[in-house]
């Protein structure tokens, strides 16, 4: 309402100078009234999401491009080799599970939880939680290398993010379709029928929702020295698409059809 500062969270105090990204928050979610945080160094922490009082924070000791997940049995962590399960009441490690691939982002529905994980071919996997069981693996290729940046659900379909744009069954793990080569994406935005996506270089795309057809891009610019930090994707407000420009702009656009989808 007035754009006061609630809280903040204290100066990290073990950062590395050589390497200030130790301190980056790689990922966060919240639940329940607490907001869970995990850090680039790999610390797991937890606040009140109203008063910003930590409630814990532990180390997970690996590698950096952590993701969350979380339900009510536990809160999941993938990062480095590992997928990692911490319960929500006593803060303690429930199982972990390591791969030989290194883990990407995941995505939690209904007890299935899918994990990208990144390889020279990529590949995309459903785990049931209440069996451990793997329901299905997906390889999506392309030769890219760690590739995968973002996992977005719609109704039974899995859009991921990569060096292109895939749509993936989530029953049963195939390809439904994919895009032209776009250069590494950042998470896409589903409105309507329409996909918005942005890479991390300078073109924000529009997509068909159905068959991945591409409608049209639009030219924004950067000044990010790491193209994919900050996340710089677009936002929807009624019928307004709001673009951070990487400029220190920001643009709105009102979106149209012209009655074909396009």
């Amino acid at each position: 309402d007035t754009g006061e500062l609630l809280w903040h969270t204290p100066p990290a105090i073990d950062i590395n100078p050589k390497n200030p990204y130790t301190a980056k928050i790689d990922a966060l979610l919240v639940w329940q009234g607490i907001i869970y945080v995990a850090r680039y160094d790999w610390k797991l922490s937890a606040y009140e999401l109203k008063s910003g009082k930590q409630l814990w924070q532990i180390n997970a000791s690996g590698r950096a491009d952590l993701d969350l997940a979380i339900d009510d049995q536990a809160l999941y962590l993938s990062g480095g080799h590992f997928l990692r399960a911490y319960g929500l009441e006593y803060v303690k490690m429930l199982w972990e599970r390591e791969f030989d691939e290194l883990t990407g982002p995941i995505l939690l529905e209904d007890g299935i939880l899918y994990l990208g994980l990144f390889s020279e071919s990529n590949s995309l996997m459903a785990i049931d939680l209440e069996t451990g069981d793997d329901l299905w693996q997906v390889q999506l290729g392309g030769g890219d290398g760690a590739d995968i940046r973002s996992l977005v659900l719609n109704q039974d379909v899995i859009y991921v993010g990569a060096h292109r744009l895939f749509a993936v069954s989530k029953t049963k793990g195939e390809i439904l379709w994919m895009s032209e080569k776009t250069g590494l994406l950042e998470q896409p935005l589903i409105v309507g029928e329409r996909i918005y996506v942005r890479n991390t270089e300078t073109v924000l795309y529009i997509f068909d929702l159905e068959a991945g057809r591409e409608i049209g891009h639009l030219s924004v610019q950067t000044d990010e020295f790491v193209g994919h930090y900050p996340p710089r994707g677009p936002a929807v407000f009624d019928d307004l698409l709001i673009v951070p420009f990487g400029d220190e702009r920001i643009f709105f656009y009102e979106i149209v059809t012209n009655g074909t989808g396009d």
